[in-house]
């Protein structure tokens, strides 16, 4: 019998949600939900760019219709991004539907992640 509950990962940028929600899904055998990933994905543009076109509403209105729909289904690894947990309904959504784990890391932690991902997206 499938799990009807999701696993959400929620935190700041670079403190490991992708990762660790990759590493989680390959030992549960359960799919994978990078929610930034499918953003992009539905909007044909990469998030700073729906930032700069759209706005922030849009963003925001954007992941939380995505979020709606990944809960509807269970049985999945979710990494949030960063600001999902901002909208209470998102909260809400996330809490009725699975188990919610906030990662955390040191300031430094996320400013040396964040300081080498953008070295590899400025090569």
């Amino acid at each position: 019998m499938a799990c009807k509950l999701n696993i959400y990962l929620i935190g700041l940028s670079g403190t490991g949600k992708t990762r660790s929600g990759q590493l989680a899904a390959e030992l549960l055998g359960w799919p994978f939900v990078e929610m930034d990933g499918v953003i992009e994905d539905r909007a044909g543009k990469t998030i700073p760019n729906i930032f700069k076109d759209n706005g922030e509403e849009y963003f925001r209105d954007l992941e939380s219709q995505i979020l709606e729909e990944v809960a509807k289904r269970g049985g999945r690894i979710v990494s949030t991004g960063g600001g999902v947990p901002i909208r209470s309904q998102n909260r809400e959504t996330m809490n009725s539907t699975g188990l919610v784990i906030r990662l955390t890391a040191s300031a430094q932690t996320i400013h040396e992640r964040l300081a080498a991902l953008l070295e590899t997206t400025r090569s």
